[in-house]
């Protein structure tokens, strides 16, 4: 196939999507910015664009690399992830929103905006940035004021949700219709697990409960590719985070053969053909 990949200028990932894709025989075009000459309508053909659009990038519009998606899209061209799957899952209150419409399990969560008092009485609850990413800026706080001002501090609005105690935190890698990856990230006496931080990583086969929560929450914000964050508490299972795009272990071989299998699944010069 004939793929485009657009990235962020520290490119994520995106050096490791181009080798794999590379590898399996595609041909691969990536950008980082709209190139002049495309505005004038001399747009090369693609079967598929894969967008690493970053949370940086859609807050951050002059970036432009958002606006260029949204050009595509309007062009017909085939996305793995469209612009409104990036939009619900880099707002996290959109994610939770959508997921409560669904009737989808999640820690209790508020927009922090919305709040006129503390929502669980005598509970400390998890302060989160809307538009946070990597696990930054997440914290314990105890009161309204308290979060009021680490969202004044950030100039960003927050959620505060439910502090689920001692929870197994789960990374699944899904398509709609298959779990690539599944393991357990963890770092002892941490609110937040990141891998890329320090997180120890377990693999383990998931059961069905699991996958099944998996695929609804996919499906809720109409995500083709994601890495979705979800907590075990005893037999309660919760959504936590949608991430698009997702970190990966560059080494694990296994992950890239489905990940492959998952972009050979998308031919089709555009939607509209």
């Amino acid at each position: 196939m004939n793929i485009l990949l657009i990235s962020d200028p520290e490119l994520r990932n995106a050096v490791t999507w181009e080798e794999w894709l590379k590898s399996e025989g595609h041909r691969v075009a990536h950008i980082q910015t709209l190139p002049t000459n495309w505005a004038k309508g001399n747009i090369p053909s693609f079967d598929l664009v894969i967008p690493l659009i970053t949370i940086r990038d859609y807050t951050d519009r002059t970036t432009r690399r958002y606006d260029l998606v949204k050009f595509l899209e309007n062009d017909n061209y085939r996305l793995l992830n469209s612009t409104r799957t990036i939009d619900l899952s880099s707002d996290k209150s959109l994610t939770y929103k959508a997921w409560s419409k669904a009737g989808i399990s999640q820690p209790k969560t508020f927009k922090l905006s919305s709040l006129s008092k503390w929502p669980m009485k005598n509970e400390k609850m998890v302060f989160k940035p809307i538009f946070g990413h990597s696990g930054d800026h997440i914290l314990l706080v105890s009161s309204l004021d308290e979060a009021a001002r680490h969202s004044t501090a950030l100039g960003l609005d927050a959620i505060l949700q439910e502090y689920i105690k001692s929870p197994k935190c789960i990374r699944m890698i899904c398509s709609k219709k298959v779990v690539l990856s599944c393991y357990e990230k963890y770092i002892p006496g941490r609110v937040v697990a990141n891998v890329a931080k320090g997180a120890l990583r377990h693999s383990f086969s998931p059961g069905n409960e699991l996958v099944e929560l998996a695929f609804k929450m996919m499906k809720t914000i109409d995500a083709n590719l994601a890495g979705l964050d979800i907590l075990i508490s005893g037999s309660n299972y919760y959504a936590l985070e949608a991430n698009i795009p997702f970190g990966f272990d560059k080494k694990d071989n296994k992950l890239r053969g489905h990940l492959m299998k998952v972009i050979s699944g998308y031919g089709g010069m555009r939607s509209a053909d």
